[in-house]
């Protein structure tokens, strides 16, 4: 018997997002779908702004060739807020 489901992230993190389902029978078998990738509010990653090392065991080097000022927030992995840096050149 086929069923239907509907799921809607009503929070999604800026930049990218990985969606993948599992689907579990009743025997126990289980199986994933092919990972969907979702891009929410353009490209994270702007080519002029370099923030490493990722993953970072507690410091980071920020650097930024824009001419204007870039509003980081950093998240831990599992998108939890952790500060909001203002980088003005």
């Amino acid at each position: 018997m086929q069923q239907d489901y509907d799921f809607y992230d009503t929070e999604p993190l800026y930049g990218y997002s990985y969606y993948r389902l599992r689907q579990v029978d009743f025997n126990g078998d289980d199986e994933l779908s092919e990972t969907r990738t979702i891009l929410i509010g353009g490209d994270p990653h702007p080519s002029d702004l370099l923030i490493y090392p990722n993953p970072s065991n507690g410091s980071i080097f920020i650097r930024s060739g824009v001419d204007q000022t870039v509003l980081l927030r950093l998240r831990k992995s599992v998108g939890q807020e952790i500060d909001v840096l203002v980088i003005t050149d």
